[in-house]
């Protein structure tokens, strides 16, 4: 489960792309625009602050969100980066696979920071950050939600894409209580099985839950 994706990474972008099969991407730019939402949740932030709290252990936490953002932030793709006391999310525009694959890789280079800072914090006897990683994918054409009782914006608008379900906060609560602490949507999951299904496949374990499927793991880059 560990076995690091960013070599596979490498190898794809790295290819001629004479070489690539352009199938992996036909047909999948048309309909509605499609979105990736990354969202890193901490579970436990009041083992952080407050009575008996080590100073040192908020601020490694502070120091992971901060460095989360700014890695966002960087990334071209995201057009949304926001953050709070407790989390940080991102919104990104991938009208295909090929496109998804590249935001994808964000969660694990977070998934590697938080591991980083774990174990800082466990070799001072610190409370660990039970941070959830979500990566979800979902369709939006720009239109208003029922929130704005159909006054139109622009499309380029933070609540215009936002997803209505909030399914990326939802999983990163989830995935700290099923100990792995990355977490894909069923639609994420099937978008980037069309650029690399054996990777995706190897590197995710499926979780049944009451209302639908998700897939979970915990991969690390090596780098």
């Amino acid at each position: 489960m560990k076995d690091s994706i960013r070599k596979h990474i490498d190898a794809l972008l790295d290819k001629d792309p004479e070489d690539i099969d352009e199938k992996k991407d036909d047909g999948l730019s048309e309909g509605e625009p499609k979105y990736a939402e990354i969202f890193v949740m901490i579970n436990n932030i009041e083992s952080f602050y407050g009575t008996g709290a080590n100073p040192k252990a908020s601020l490694l936490l502070e120091s992971f969100l901060l460095e989360t953002m700014i890695g966002l932030k960087k990334n071209p793709e995201n057009i949304v980066v926001e953050s709070g006391e407790y989390y940080v999310r991102s919104i990104a525009f991938t009208p295909t696979p090929r496109v998804g694959w590249t935001v994808f890789e964000e969660t694990v280079l977070i998934n590697t920071m938080l591991d980083l800072y774990n174990k800082s914090l466990a070799e001072e006897e610190m409370p660990l950050i039970e941070g959830g990683i979500s990566f979800t994918v979902y369709e939006h054409d720009g239109t208003e939600t029922d929130h704005h009782e159909g006054v139109p914006h622009d499309h380029n608008h933070h609540d215009d894409i936002t997803d209505p379900d909030q399914t990326a906060e939802s999983l990163a609560v989830l995935s700290v209580a099923e100990v792995l602490p990355m977490r894909l949507s069923d639609d994420a999951y099937m978008f980037l099985s069309r650029y690399d299904e054996d990777t995706v496949e190897r590197l995710f374990e499926k979780t049944k839950l009451d209302d639908g499927v998700v897939y979970d793991g915990d991969v690390i880059s090596e780098e």
